[in-house]
Formats: C-alpha cells, structure tokens, sequence
C-alpha cells in the first residue's frame, strides 16, 4: 500500500500553485498536473482498487482539497483528459472521478467536477467514449443522488442540460 505523510502532501500542493515550477508562467503548465496524474495513476492501477480511502486514492483525494481553485481545475481536467476510449487509464480515474462525487467531498469539488464534464458533454466535437459512459453513470444511478446535489438543485441550466 503506498501513503503520504501529510508534509509530504502540503509540499506537492505547494510546488504545484508555486510559480517557481514553470518559470515563463505564473502557474505550473497542464504537462506538470499531467505528469503527476499519470505517475501516482500508474501505480494505483498496478497496487490497488480506485474506491478505497487509502494508498493513491487518499493522496489524490488530499491534493484535491488542498488546491486552489484554479490548480485544482488544471488537476480535474487532466483527470477528464483519461476518459477516452476503454483502457486502464479510463477505468481507473472514471472509478476515481465517481468516488469523488459520491464521497464526502466538499461541494465546490463537485461542482467543479460536474462542471468541468458538463463542458466536455456538450461541445460540438465527438464526446470521447469514457465522457459519455461517466456522464451516463454519473445520472442514472440513484448512489450518486446527483439530481439532489445543492449545485445541481439550484441551477435550472444544469438540470436542463442533465
């Protein structure tokens, strides 16, 4: 099982919100939150299943709620990024991203989520195969309750589009 000593998790949010990291920019780049999902992906996929609360699955749950607002959007979109076609990748983080919206994850996190799949559902290219199937999980199973999420309830353009 892998784990993260707490230090160990406030320095990896600190570099990655730290302008030093990407030197032209004020932020890291996407390629840095890239790297980092594909890394700790790697070995959760090899070590262990996506919905416990341990190993990866903490690590990536712990970074996520220790962002900002904009790092945690470049992480989650890269975590969209996977959903694709079948493979290990795709399976891996749909598990995730729906552990993270079932769990009890703070509701701007889950906003942000929805939001972010709600832009990649409705554009005018193909929706990539993993967007359509998470999308589909994501509203018709009664475990994920999305319909009665407080974001989702007071939005009627949210409703309308789901």
């Amino acid at each position: 099982m892998v784990t993260a000593t707490p230090s160990l998790l406030v320095d990896v949010c600190n570099k990655l919100m730290s302008p030093d990291l990407h030197p032209r920019a004020k932020r890291p780049g996407t390629e840095v939150f890239h790297a980092l999902i594909l890394y700790l992906a790697e070995i959760g996929i090899a070590y262990e299943p996506p919905k416990k609360e341990l190993g990866i699955t903490s690590i990536l749950l712990n970074i996520i709620s220790k962002l900002d607002l904009q790092a945690r959007e470049q992480l989650l979109n890269g975590m969209f990024n996977e959903l694709r076609y079948p493979n290990s990748y795709t399976h891996y983080f749909m598990m995730f991203l729906l552990h993270l919206m079932e769990s009890g994850t703070a509701v701007l996190v889950q906003e942000q989520a929805l939001r972010i799949l709600l832009e990649r559902a409705t554009a005018h290219s193909p929706v990539p195969w993993g967007i359509t199937v998470f999308l589909l999980e994501l509203t018709q199973n009664p475990k994920y309750d999305l319909m009665n999420k407080p974001f989702v309830k007071n939005h009627k353009e949210i409703e309308a589009v789901i």
